[in-house]
């Protein structure tokens, strides 16, 4: 009997579907209210809300910063069972957003007309950027708060819910676009409004889970030191990745023109498109395997956090694989959804296009590896990946651009992220040369220090109970625990599983539970993980309850949590 990566690949699957979706939603809100405001509007009313973006991207960066880093600490304390300091570290994380946000509202309303002025120097287009800007800048609070306590939710049990009110925020959006701006005539102001209506009623959605009562998550307001300092050191990683991208398309913009003039950018524009939509799959993976790894890593499961990065990377290299392939022999789909008709324009773009989709898979695995780094509490190697995808990003497509070949400067791309890549195994390489202990490429610890570990699972046949009843019993054997402590071992652990058999599968598929038995010095964990119905077997006896006495009277304690959609049943041991 071997580890069965069952139970850590449904959990990654559990949320894929709804991570996806969010980022579908979000990408497609972002474009269709673009289109929106340019065919009511006019062209005019279309490069105001552009020239305003850089404020919606610093309000993403922001929430990256206050909140991501949070959520990863919230899991793997979950993880750890440490419930009260993960509450802590959500109510410090949306306290956080409140205080920013209100911040940035009362300086936007001192200072609306010098913020607008910044972002657009061109008078005839001042106005209208002020008036998207105004309400914008007012309504921060909740620009931030949503996707905050989304991200919150989502661990917590219920991607569905968090998932549901990102989407309803986005299509209430724009049916408020469509009734502020055409039926009501409130101009821009109609379009900054409807988003600010979107993600109020997005958020009083998601706090829904607060009134069902059965996850995870609580308001705490006890003071706990650090907590804010830690959670932005932890965020850093991906708010400079959202830094990086402005720099990356601001240099490229200037580059581009520079060298290739009006028709380079608007090859720029499609390749970014492409590049969105990339960027819906990459970011729904990661946001998947997030949650999964952390509360793994907290729970010091470092081999089911190696699955669930497994199986991010494997979806993610197919998806993106798959559509580059796509964008390589079909170029011409692309020309056509964005308008390029030009006959010379299209020759250029299909040799520029194939250049760029070159990246997309190497992209992806990039993004994917600097989250894992950040997961794993290397923030300088994490960082390091945005900076240097930066550097050789911004420094090669300079120099490429001086090469008299037009096409050629659409190289600096992939040039770009194959050296990241291969700059990430050098040094993931040698830091697993000098630390054994931990795995090639991902840096996560592949045992528990100072621990023996027991790990494997079981299939739900009854036949498979005194299997693992066995395989127990043999490894507590080898470590010479007295034959009374074996006996207490193996008896709780065959009412457990027995009450898991009969009770938490409804359906007659095939399920397996994750046995983990861990030996420290002074005491002997078992735990049992399952997928099945929700599920306490602690207080579940239709009989006669002797057996769950016994257990009871076995333990130093007992405890179940309802974690990533999947019961975790945990019994310590005294160990003396």
């Amino acid at each position: 009997m071997k580890r069965n990566p069952y139970l850590v690949h449904k959990a990654f699957n559990n949320y894929l579907l709804a991570t996806i979706l969010s980022s579908i939603a979000l990408t497609i809100g972002v474009v269709v209210d673009g289109i929106i405001v340019g065919n009511f509007l006019g062209a005019d009313a279309l490069s105001a809300v552009n020239l305003a973006s850089p404020l919606l991207q610093l309000f993403s960066t922001i929430f990256l910063l206050l909140n991501i880093g949070g959520s990863i600490m919230f899991a793997m304390s979950i993880g750890k069972r440490e419930l009260k300091d993960a509450n802590n570290i959500f109510t410090h994380s949306m306290i956080m957003n409140l205080v920013v946000g209100l911040l940035i509202s009362i300086f936007g309303v001192l200072f609306s007309n010098e913020i607008a002025s910044f972002f657009c120097p061109n008078a005839s287009l001042f106005p209208k950027v002020h008036e998207y800007l105004k309400i914008a800048l007012w309504s921060s609070p909740i620009y931030l708060f949503l996707p905050g306590i989304a991200v919150y939710v989502s661990t917590d049990n219920n991607p569905r819910l968090a998932s549901i009110s990102l989407i309803s925020a986005n299509v209430i959006n724009l049916i408020l676009d469509l009734i502020f701006i055409k039926g009501m005539n409130l101009g821009i102001i109609g379009s900054s409004m409807a988003t600010s209506i979107g993600y109020f009623i997005g958020i009083i959605i998601v706090l829904t889970h607060f009134f069902k009562g059965k996850g995870i998550l609580k308001w705490s307001f006890s003071r706990s030191k650090g907590i804010s300092k830690k959670i932005i050191i932890m965020g850093l990683p991906l708010a400079l990745s959202s830094i990086c991208i402005m720099i990356q398309l601001l240099s490229a913009n200037h580059i581009i023109l520079a060298k290739l003039g009006p028709s380079g950018i608007s090859i720029l524009a499609v390749c970014m498109n492409v590049m969105m939509i990339s960027s819906m799959f990459i970011g729904g993976t990661v946001d998947a395997m997030q949650p999964v790894a952390a509360v793994l890593y907290g729970a010091e499961d470092y081999k089911g956090v190696k699955l669930a990065i497994l199986s991010a990377v494997k979806f993610l290299l197919i998806t993106l694989v798959s559509f580059t392939l796509f964008v390589e022999i079909f170029p011409s789909v692309f020309a056509n959804l964005f308008g390029l008709k030009d006959a010379q324009l299209l020759i250029d773009f299909n040799i520029a296009f194939r250049w760029f989709a070159l990246c997309l898979p190497l992209l992806g695995f990039n993004y994917l590896m600097m989250v894992v780094y950040q997961l794993s509490k290397r923030n300088m190697f994490a960082i390091f990946i945005p900076i240097t995808q930066t550097l050789f990003l911004v420094v090669g497509m300079f120099i490429l651009a001086l090469i008299d070949l037009s096409w050629i400067v659409w190289t600096a791309y992939l040039f770009s992220e194959f050296m990241v890549i291969t700059l990430i195994f050098i040094f993931s390489t040698i830091i697993h040369n000098k630390h054994k202990e931990l795995a090639p490429l991902v840096l996560i610890d592949q045992d528990v220090k100072g621990v023996i570990v027991l790990d494997f699972s079981v299939d739900n046949e009854v036949k498979s109970i005194t299997e693992a009843n066995d395989k127990i019993v043999s490894f507590l054997k080898e470590q010479v625990l007295v034959a009374q402590k074996q006996n207490a071992i193996c008896l709780c652990f065959e009412e457990l599983i027995q009450n898991i058999f009969k009770y938490a599968f409804s359906d007659n598929s095939k399920h397996y539970i994750d046995v983990n038995l861990r030996i420290l010095s002074n005491k002997i964990i078992l735990s049992i993980k399952d997928d099945g119905l929700s599920f306490d077997p602690f207080s579940y006896d239709k009989e006669t309850g002797l057996g769950l006495m016994i257990v009871n009277g076995s333990c130093k304690n007992v405890n179940y949590a309802r974690i990533m959609n999947q019961n975790v049943a945990t019994l310590i041991f005294e160990n003396n």
